[in-house]
């Protein structure tokens, strides 16, 4: 854990520029830590690991701090070292139980699978590589893509554990335990349904041609547009505006999750910042799907409902859309041009078809401690359980002094309990 939190705050003190040089750190010492976690649990819980009982005697309450950043900012937290509480700004919040720990560090673990993520679609958008070549492009979105899968099992595993949880946990305030975000479960679910939304808007941006060329065509030192046009493949418009309205329909339900959850009697409000991502990110979902319909239009020759389809896109934006005079659109071909009647775009938006989906999620699966690591964590038998065995009414002094001491017992065990010069 020490490592951990060692690694978290080099990441945290980090300059921006530099703090995606730490997120390798960060998997390591999660990866290393969590096992141990899992195992701990099992045994307060009685379960076997690798088919084994383990006992673990909780002698104390698990009790760890956090900072709760999906809490709002408004929030009274535990007070600052340097005197005052939190308020105004996003302290830490004490938590009870090995759970609470469990869904932090796995939240952790989800956030740096989204922000690797981000580094790998990074490449694509920046000015210094603003045309990557197509397979550098492909090999970061479905890097990106992968980490964001990632993200969403495990969401949807938290989802579930936080479902299960009956301890109450979090900050004390008024005799009544204080909810932080992180362990609600329509938080987690909605963190999963934002992670698919993602994740399926990548799957389209990876066969999609058109922002290239629009990157290409912006791009001041590109000549090539002076040797030949750019090449545009014929997409699969419909197919991609149906996978652009199930990533809008997974962030409409993750905007309704964070503000449900937000509403419960003892629980931290969600910043209202991810509640506008999601909606931001809804609406440019849809707002793609209107593009890919209008594309499909116009590749079949209908400009006008082209036109009315960009429109509809400007309207799910939330974008003051303007009309021109004569209410007509402009087509030209084979040497002539014609007019076409430009529809209202209602009627298109309330008739758009169900989402598509591409990606299906697979539940997190909790890592086990190797079971060497396990065999060296054993403690070595309680002297006072040892005596007690001894002074029971059913064993007889003859047995108890066989074979040199009580049966699994240390060698040179004595009934009256270790000589004083032995150590093990």
């Amino acid at each position: 854990q020490a490592i951990l939190r060692s690694a978290l705050k080099a990441y945290s003190h980090a300059p921006k520029a530099q703090k995606s040089s730490h997120l390798t750190a960060i998997i390591s010492a999660l990866d290393n830590y969590i096992p141990y976690l899992f195992a701990l649990s099992s045994g307060l819980d009685g379960k076997p690991v690798h088919g084994e009982e383990v006992d673990v005697i909780l002698r104390q309450e698990v009790e760890t701090e956090w900072k709760s950043l999906l809490a709002a900012s408004d929030i009274v937290t535990l007070p600052r070292k340097g005197g005052g509480v939190g308020r105004g700004k996003k302290g830490r919040v004490k938590l009870k139980g090995i759970e609470a720990e469990i869904v932090m560090i796995l939240t952790t673990l989800a956030t740096v699978h989204r922000l690797m993520a981000r580094e790998q679609l990074r490449g694509i958008y920046t000015s210094v590589n603003a045309f990557p070549e197509p397979e550098a492009r492909t090999k970061s979105i479905a890097g990106a893509m992968r980490g964001l899968l990632n993200a969403n099992g495990i969401h949807v595993y938290l989802s579930s554990l936080c479902a299960s949880m009956t301890t109450p946990t979090g900050v004390e305030s008024g005799g009544n335990a204080i909810q932080p975000p992180d362990l609600s479960s329509g938080v987690q679910n909605g963190l999963a349904e934002l992670a698919m939304a993602e994740a399926t808007l990548l799957a389209v941006l990876k066969d999609d041609p058109y922002p290239a060329v629009v990157t290409q065509a912006r791009d001041k030192n590109d000549k090539e547009w002076m040797v030949k046009a750019p090449e545009l493949p014929k997409v699969r418009a419909h197919l991609f505006a149906r996978l652009c309205i199930a990533a809008g329909e997974h962030a409409g339900k993750a905007e309704a999750l964070f503000s449900s959850s937000s509403s419960g009697r003892n629980a931290m409000k969600v910043d209202e910042e991810i509640i506008d991502y999601s909606r931001n990110l809804m609406r440019t979902a849809r707002a793609k799907a209107c593009r890919f319909f209008g594309i499909g239009e116009e590749l079949g020759g209908e400009t006008g409902k082209a036109i009315a389809w960009l429109r509809g896109s400007r309207k799910e934006l939330g974008v003051s859309i303007g009309t021109n005079e004569d209410g007509k659109g402009w087509a030209k071909g084979w040497g002539k041009i014609n007019t076409q009647l430009i529809p209202p775009f209602e009627p298109l938006l309330a008739g758009m078809p169900s989402g598509r989906e591409i990606h299906s999620s697979t539940t997190y699966v909790a890592p086990e401690l190797d079971e060497d690591v396990l065999e060296s964590m054993r403690a070595p038998p309680d002297p006072d359980d040892a005596r007690a065995l001894m002074n029971d009414d059913d064993s007889s002094e003859d047995e108890a002094s066989a074979a040199g001491g009580l049966p699994g017992a240390f060698p040179n065990r004595t009934p009256s309990g270790f000589a004083a010069n032995e150590y093990y």
